[in-house]
C-alpha cells in the first residue's frame, strides 16, 4: 500500500482518487486517515467514471493467469 502512496510522491498531477482491497484490515485505516475513499469490492471502484487510471499492487501469488 505504501507503494500506491509513493506514487503520488513529488507528482503534483497525481491523485490516489481510492483505494481497493479484498482484505478491508489493510487498508481501511490508511484510505481513512487519509480521506481516500475505499472501496471492498474493485468492480465498484472501476465503475467510478471520475477515474482515470488504476494502479494494481498484489502479490505475484494473488494474480490469476
Amino acid at each position: 500500500m505504501l507503494r500506491l502512496l509513493g506514487y503520488s510522491i513529488g507528482h503534483a498531477q497525481v491523485e490516489v482518487a481510492a483505494i481497493s482491497d479484498d482484505v478491508p484490515q489493510r487498508s481501511e485505516l490508511l484510505a481513512a486517515s487519509r480521506s481516500i475513499p475505499y472501496f471492498s469490492d474493485y468492480r465498484e471502484l472501476l465503475a467510478d467514471r471520475t477515474i482515470d487510471a488504476v494502479v494494481i499492487c498484489s502479490r505475484t501469488s494473488a494474480m490469476r493467469s
